[in-house]
C-alpha cells in the first residue's frame, strides 16, 4: 500500500485530479501491481487527494491569516490611521500597499472596524489609568499644601499650586472634582475636630462651675456666704481664687446663675429660720440684743428637733429683732416726751388763764 501510495506522489497527483488522469499515469509502473484489486487502488488514490486537499486547505489558511495579520500590521504602522476614522477615509491612503490588496476585499473593512474598535478601547482604558494616576496626584498634592483649608476655593487653591505643576493632563472638570473632594475631606475634618473641641470646652466648663459650686459650698460653710451677701460682695471676695477666675471664659449671667441658685437657698432657709427662731423669742421672751441669746435660742431649737439651717442666721435675725425692738423703744421715748411737754405747756396755759381771770376782777 505505502509502494502504490508513493507512486501516485511521485507522478504529481494533484488534489483536482481524476482516477482515469492518474491511471495514465501510473499504470506502466510495476508498482501499479502492488495492490491486486482495482478498489484497494482506488481507496489509496482517494486517500491521498484528501490529504492533499487538506494540506492545501491549511495552506490556504496559513496564507490568508498571514494575510489579515498583515494588513493589521499595516494598520499599526501607518502613520495617518486613528480609530475614529472611516473605513472609507483610510482607504485613500491604504489602498496601494500590497498588504492591503493581499486582503479579501469583503474582509478589508472587517478587519479595519475590529482593529479601530480594539484600538480605541485600548485608548480609552489607558486613559481612563492615566486619568487616575493624575488624579491621584493632584490629591496627593493638595493634601500636601497645608495652606489650603476649608475655607479655600478653587482659585485660590490653583494660585498656590507649585508653577512646575502640569494641570493640563486633566480636565477642569477632573480638577474640580478633585478639589472639591479634598475641600470636603476638610470640612469634615474641620467639623470633628470642632466638635471634639467644643466638647472639650463643654468637659471644661462643666468641671470649672463644679469647682466653683464647691467655691460656693465653702463659703457657705465658713458663713462668708449667707442670704445678706450680695453678688458684688461675693466677688470682691473671691477674685484673686483660681475658681472664680476660670469662670471668667463663661459667660458672665453664668456666675451669676449659680450664685444666685446658691443665694435663693440660702434666703429660703433663712426664711424658715426666722419664723423659726422669732417664735422661740417671742414665746421665751427672750432679749434679743443680749450677748447670751444667741446661744440659749440655739438650745432651745436643738431642745425641741427644730432644725437651724445655718448658725449666721441666729445672729441676723436676733441683730434685727434686737433693732426692731430698739426702734420701738426709741419711738415709745419720743412719744412720751412730745406727751410730757404737751402736757407741761397745758399747765403754764391754765395758769396765765386763771391770772388773767385775777386782774379782771379786780
Amino acid at each position: 500500500m505505502s509502494a502504490f501510495r508513493q507512486l501516485l506522489l511521485e507522478v504529481g497527483v494533484a488534489e483536482d485530479w481524476t482516477w482515469d488522469q492518474a491511471m495514465k499515469a501510473i499504470i506502466n509502473d510495476p508498482r501499479y501491481a502492488s495492490l491486486r484489486t482495482l478498489n484497494e487502488k482506488k481507496t489509496v488514490f482517494f486517500d491521498v487527494l484528501e490529504e492533499l486537499r487538506a494540506k492545501e486547505r491549511s495552506n490556504n489558511q496559513r496564507i490568508h491569516r498571514s494575510a489579515r495579520e498583515d494588513f493589521v500590521q499595516m494598520l499599526k504602522e501607518s502613520p495617518n490611521f486613528h480609530p475614529m476614522m472611516s473605513f472609507e477615509k483610510a482607504v485613500e491612503f491604504l489602498e496601494s500597499d500590497t498588504r492591503y490588496v493581499a486582503v479579501p476585499e469583503d474582509e478589508r473593512r472587517e478587519l479595519f472596524e475590529r482593529f479601530s474598535s480594539e484600538i480605541d478601547q485600548t485608548q480609552r482604558k489607558e486613559q481612563k489609568v492615566q486619568r487616575k494616576r493624575h488624579m491621584k496626584l493632584l490629591k496627593e498634592l493638595l493634601s500636601g499644601m497645608h495652606s489650603i483649608t476649608h475655607l479655600t476655593t478653587w482659585k485660590e487653591a490653583r494660585a498656590m499650586l507649585p508653577s512646575t505643576v502640569n494641570l493640563d493632563r486633566l480636565d477642569e472638570s477632573d480638577q474640580i472634582a478633585v478639589f472639591e473632594a479634598h475641600i470636603h475631606w476638610l470640612r469634615s475634618q474641620h467639623a470633628e475636630q470642632s466638635e471634639l473641641n467644643l466638647e472639650q470646652t463643654r468637659k471644661k466648663h462643666r468641671k470649672d462651675r463644679e469647682m466653683f459650686r464647691q467655691l460656693i459650698e465653702e463659703k457657705i460653710a465658713f458663713r462668708f456666704l449667707t442670704a445678706k451677701t450680695t453678688f458684688s460682695e461675693f466677688v470682691e471676695h473671691c477674685k484673686d481664687d483660681v475658681r472664680y477666675r476660670v469662670m471668667s471664659e463663661q459667660p458672665l449671667e453664668t456666675t451669676k446663675q449659680l450664685f444666685q441658685d446658691a443665694h435663693e437657698s440660702l434666703k429660703e432657709a433663712y426664711r424658715i429660720d426666722k419664723k423659726n427662731i422669732r417664735a422661740i423669742v417671742e414665746k421665751n421672751l427672750l432679749d434679743p440684743s443680749s450677748e447670751s441669746t444667741a446661744g440659749r435660742v440655739m438650745q432651745l431649737m436643738t431642745e425641741q428637733n427644730i432644725q437651724l439651717r445655718s448658725d449666721a442666721n441666729v445672729v441676723f435675725v436676733l441683730k434685727q429683732l434686737g433693732e426692731k425692738v430698739s426702734e420701738k423703744r426709741d419711738r415709745d421715748d419720743e412719744g412720751h416726751s412730745k406727751r410730757h411737754k404737751h402736757k407741761h405747756k397745758r399747765g403754764e396755759h391754765t395758769e396765765h388763764s386763771e391770772n388773767n381771770d385775777k386782774l379782771g376782777e379786780q
